[in-house]
């Protein structure tokens, strides 16, 4: 008697919370303001919806360890097969090999707040290190074993975003709103400004929320461990989809209420909110939150190992992907060749990041183009899937489809276009520098004269006063005499620089696109292996 499947409902439904949920990305969102709301809503209706539903379909009509790579193939055939399980699977290496950098610079963190490096290279290098091959030797067994493990890590990454929600409302109901925007009619405003820098900015927005929203079909990899596939997908797909994008939302509002948006690390993230919202009185909740946040990286890196392994494995058994990614385990059920690639590819990356910091300056520019590239390459390969949906409803009308989407002919043309459209806007953004908004050195020079000739407003005082630590019994003091005697060209120096933040037109500074250089480069390597792969094993199928 064959022994029941372990992988329940619940489990399903925790799994597509701990892939899609990127709760490292919750700060980047909140950094843009009050206009993350206006694009949350956006691109869930003309998103997050139609991708969900058609995924459903899909993973139900055909729920093969293949997922999307399948689903391509299908519809237009091996070539395009190649290309999907390509830039599907190239982009989860490069994307674990950033977090295997940012994992140890926590640890760092916690250990040293003041900013200190007490791991060194040789410790960021055996933490990261352990990181990505505990990944890869777990993703070794069946995804049912190591469902406690995605549960757990869906749990934490969800009370992780209440824990940001609560903190954040209750500095707001202490202090007052400190954070990124004023809630005014104008700060919900999808774009800064009507200018192209602005367009970009505002645009730019699309790329961070639709990485937030990627990994349904997923779920429809492990499908075979399931109890009853063809039930649980869409409910758990569904479900899914209506908690993370709450869980995103109250995330983002409760950093964006209660932190200004420079003061918001890209690094570390959580850690670094929750630590600026409790500060050193109550550290030992900036480590708890800290402890709890690598815990979901593991999780997050596992479940997406799942889909990515089993995607190229699936690929390189119909001739679509090279052989070593067919490779698998003795017991025959699960990968071995993917995983192993997948340890060795993330391990450059890791030693590229983690040595550069210490070579040069600006090196982090490099670290933050192999998560750019991990960004692209993901999503280029979710382009083929929504035209794919519709051609295999035309080539395989007979196949029993459990789940249907809902609507008629207009309506399924504008679920499959819509995404497509704002997926290659997306694309293009993503490879534009990120417009700066700051005054020149002309008007910053214009107003120190100014307040050295003519002084300083109370206002412009009691600033001054809070940006030089004044303590709060002498300010009275303090403002008083800078109004009547003047102050110091350092001090309207400093002033100029605090007034100068966001009040200036957005531009790009002279070297911009030095900083984008490097992720274009892989992107354009990426694309040329790809290419290069696809004639290749076209030719060998054809020989």
């Amino acid at each position: 008697m064959e022994k029941k499947k372990k992988f329940s409902l619940l489990s399903a439904i925790l799994m597509v919370i701990c892939v899609v949920f990127v709760a490292e990305a919750a700060p980047a969102v909140a950094i843009m303001g009050n206009s993350q709301y206006i694009w949350w809503f956006l691109l869930i209706i003309l998103f997050l919806v139609p991708y969900g539903l058609i995924a459903s379909e899909l993973s139900t009509a055909f729920p093969d360890e293949g997922g999307l790579y399948d689903w391509v193939r299908l519809a237009f055939g091996k070539k395009w097969g190649t290309r999907v399980s390509w830039y599907y699977w190239i982009n989860f290496p490069v994307w674990i090999g950033s977090l295997a950098v940012l994992f140890p610079l926590i640890i760092n963190f916690l250990i040293d707040p003041a900013g200190g490096d007490p791991l060194g290279i040789p410790g960021q290098m055996l933490i990261g290190l352990a990181f990505i091959w505990i990944v890869v030797f777990i993703s070794l067994f069946k995804v049912s074993d190591s469902a406690w493990i995605l549960n757990v890590g869906a749990v934490l990454k969800v009370g992780l975003a209440v824990l940001l929600f609560v903190l954040g409302l209750m500095t707001f109901v202490n202090n007052g709103f400190v954070g990124a925007t004023e809630f005014t009619l104008e700060s919900f405003a999808p774009f800064t400004e009507l200018s192209v820098p602005g367009i970009v900015l505002g645009l730019g927005a699309l790329t961070i929320i639709l990485f937030n929203f990627m990994g349904f079909e997923v779920i429809s990899s492990v499908s075979s461990e399931m109890e009853n596939p063809k039930r649980q997908l869409p409910i758990a797909i569904i479900t899914g989809g209506v908690v993370i994008a709450a869980i995103y939302i109250i995330s983002s509002f409760g950093i964006g209420v209660a932190i200004p948006a420079d003061q918001v690390a890209a690094d570390l993230g959580i850690v670094d909110a929750v630590n600026y919202m409790v500060g050193a009185d109550a550290f030992w909740l900036v480590t708890l939150a800290g402890i709890l946040f690598l815990i979901t990286l593991v999780g997050n890196m596992l479940s997406w190992s799942y889909g990515v392994n089993y995607v190229a494995s699936y690929g390189a058994k119909n001739g679509d992907m090279p052989k070593v990614f067919g490779i698998m385990r003795k017991n025959g059920e699960m990968p071995l060749g993917a995983p192993i690639l997948n340890g060795v590819v993330a391990s450059i990356v890791l030693i590229i990041g983690v040595i550069l910091p210490y070579i040069s300056a600006s090196a982090d520019a490099m670290f933050w183009a192999f998560f750019s590239l991990s960004i692209i390459t993901l999503l280029m390969s979710y382009i083929p899937v929504f035209p794919a949906w519709l051609k295999l409803r035309k080539t395989h009308p007979d196949i029993e489809r459990p789940y249907r989407v809902p609507g008629g002919s207009a309506l399924n043309k504008l679920f499959a276009v819509v995404p497509v459209v704002i997926l290659l806007i997306t694309l293009v953004l993503s490879l534009f520098p990120v417009p700066i908004n700051a005054v020149t050195d002309e008007d910053s020079q214009s107003y120190v004269a100014t307040v050295l000739e003519e002084g300083v407003s109370a206002d412009e005082a009691a600033l001054l006063a809070e940006l030089n630590e004044v303590p709060e019994a002498e300010q009275d003091a303090y403002i008083t005499a800078a109004i009547e005697k003047g102050i110091s060209p350092a001090d309207a120096q400093t002033l100029a620089d605090e007034l100068a933040v966001g009040s200036g037109e957005l531009y790009w500074a002279p070297d911009a696109w030095l900083e984008v250089l490097p992720t274009i480069i892989g992107v354009i390597l990426a694309f040329i292996v790809g290419e290069i792969l696809t004639v290749v094993l076209s030719r060998k199928q054809h020989a």
